[in-house]
């Protein structure tokens, strides 16, 4: 979050995005084993936390951007996170996407965009 805090919004959204899909969806059966292992051994509840705990830091980033113009930026923030994380789920086990990477990307960066600049 620190190095895109100077980009255009736009950017600074795909660019999160980017780091999402890398993450998870560059080793989808990696991913898949985790999700597992999460669940087996009752890990869900320190995923949410963690995924909150990046939403606060990017509800606190929102805060100092003059482009963003949502009025509950924490909420915004908590939403943007967890919208990202479950499009990011449901892709990793999706063996025959309807919706492919690209478009999930380019929706969710004009979705998300559109949110935060809205007045």
């Amino acid at each position: 979050l620190a190095r895109i805090r100077a980009m255009p919004l736009r950017d600074a959204i795909g660019e999160v995005v980017d780091v999402a899909f890398a993450a998870y969806l560059d080793n989808p059966r990696l991913t898949r084993a985790w999700v597992r292992l999460a669940d087996v051994n009752r890990l869900f509840p320190v995923l949410v936390r963690s995924q909150d705990s990046i939403a606060q830091q990017l509800a606190a980033d929102l805060a100092q951007r003059e482009d963003v113009r949502v009025a509950d930026r924490d909420a915004a923030a908590w939403l943007l996170t967890n919208m990202l994380m479950g499009a990011v789920l449901a892709a990793v086990w999706d063996d025959s996407p309807r919706i492919v990477r690209d478009r999930i990307r380019a929706s969710y960066i004009e979705m998300a965009h559109a949110y935060l600049t809205a007045r």
